[in-house]
């Protein structure tokens, strides 16, 4: 299971740095097509934009994967082991319940936009949508994996204790 986790999270990584050097290079292109050529492209801001989409959907998944996501942490860290794993853990469910509602609507709305096409591009929209439900599985994955170690390392504090 563990290698699982670590396979998500490195390909997720690559994807993020994939769609940041795509979004840069036609943005560049954009640029340089109006102001250097003097004949602006029509698709590239279309593709820059669903770049940044599913750059920022990703990246809020891989967020959740580093504890990256705003959190109170001061308060956390001065409570003792148990009840400082129950706020980690309340707070995994709130998550969850977000990332569910973005894996279960996004797929609902994927289903109904199966006829939609782009303006400029004529890209169906299912594609930059998808970026929506795919963030939720990615997250609900972080989650699984962020509850386990919080859990494991719980167990062994007790072990440990006990001993």
């Amino acid at each position: 299971m563990d290698a699982l986790f670590a396979a998500v999270r490195k390909a997720e990584r690559w994807l993020l740095v994939a769609l940041m050097i795509l979004l840069a290079v036609f943005c560049f292109a954009q640029v340089f097509w109006r102001l250097i050529l003097q004949n602006p492209l029509a698709w590239s801001e279309e593709v820059s934009r669903y770049l940044f989409v599913w750059l920022t959907f990703i990246g809020a998944a891989a967020a959740v994967a580093t504890r990256g996501h705003f959190l109170v942490d001061v308060v956390i860290g001065k409570l003792p082991p148990r009840p400082a794993l129950a706020f980690r853990l309340f707070g995994y469910l709130a998550i969850l319940f977000f990332a569910y509602i973005m894996l279960f609507h996004g797929w609902e709305l994927l289903k109904r936009i199966l006829n939609q096409f782009s303006p400029a591009m004529r890209l169906p929209m299912v594609i930059p949508y998808a970026a929506l439900p795919l963030s939720g599985l990615l997250m609900i994955l972080h989650l699984v994996e962020l509850a386990r170690a919080d859990l494991r390392e719980s167990r062994n504090r007790n072990r440990e204790g006990r001993a």
